[in-house]
């Protein structure tokens, strides 16, 4: 009875340490998505004139800024796969990159593949399917994927990683799933026929560049931080078995 009282104690106060933590991450997280959110919406420049967008979800834009439907700053690639292409997967927090550099399980694998297409290094990759919960971003390796990725080149001078953090602000602010048709649960239907007539915001190519510099450097800040959150939790997890471990089997006198 001693050591569960003891126990009980114990735990629940690593356990509160914990749980501050998990929510510092969350807060840090929220604050990764407000920040890309504004820079891709707004710009950086706090003192730029604003100007109606007429798009209704984005509301105001710098005055400099124009506003173009998709398919006039990109072209969609229709390439059959290459032999020696491997697998691509869009995960859902924007990295679009060879399946193995990531995980291998929990997915299903086609039997045969019919119309794998391929992927060039650089692309803007949408899966189709997955595109509301933001799996949207910029390829990081050559490659090949199933039909039910949207994979488009740039027709114009413009920086490609820009429009893979508006599309996934679009996709995050639940305007993608506004766009849906169909009646899957957890999925939209975010093809290339209604990807092509959205309206993207359409900055100077040297603001596009400023702005991607500006949030990796605010990401790079927000990883380590998180990163420091994270290495305590664990920390904290590793103390709490090590007590309960300690208290049990008698290496800790818990009699008072």
């Amino acid at each position: 009875t001693q050591i569960a009282t003891f126990l009980d104690q114990e735990t629940q106060k690593i356990d509160h340490l914990i749980s501050k933590q998990e929510k510092l991450i969350e807060l840090l997280e929220e604050q990764r998505k407000s920040i890309i959110s504004y820079a891709v919406t707004k710009g950086i420049n706090p003192n730029a004139e604003m100007k109606e967008s007429g798009v209704e979800w984005l509301g105001e834009i710098p005055k400099g800024w124009g506003i173009v439907k998709t398919k006039y700053i990109y072209e969609q690639r229709k390439e059959n796969a290459l032999k020696n292409d491997e697998i691509i997967t869009a995960f859902r927090d924007g990295q679009v990159t060879l399946r193995k550099n990531r995980r291998t399980e929990g997915f299903t694998n086609s039997i045969q593949e019919h119309g794998y297409q391929h992927i060039c290094k650089g692309d803007l990759v949408i899966h189709e399917m997955d595109a509301f919960a933001g799996a949207i971003g910029v390829s990081e390796n050559d490659g090949k994927s199933t039909p039910v990725y949207t994979v488009l080149y740039p027709k114009k001078k413009i920086n490609n990683q820009f429009y893979a953090y508006f599309f996934r602000t679009m996709a995050l602010s639940g305007y993608i799933s506004s766009l849906a048709k169909g009646i899957r649960v957890r999925s939209t239907d975010f093809r290339w026929a209604t990807s092509k007539n959205v309206d993207l915001i359409f900055p100077p190519l040297q603001e596009q560049i400023e702005i991607v510099n500006y949030i990796e450097e605010e990401n790079t800040k927000i990883n380590h931080l998180i990163q420091k959150h994270t290495s305590l939790t664990e920390k904290l997890k590793e103390y709490r078995a090590s007590i309960i471990s300690h208290a049990v089997t008698g290496k800790i006198d818990v009699r008072g």
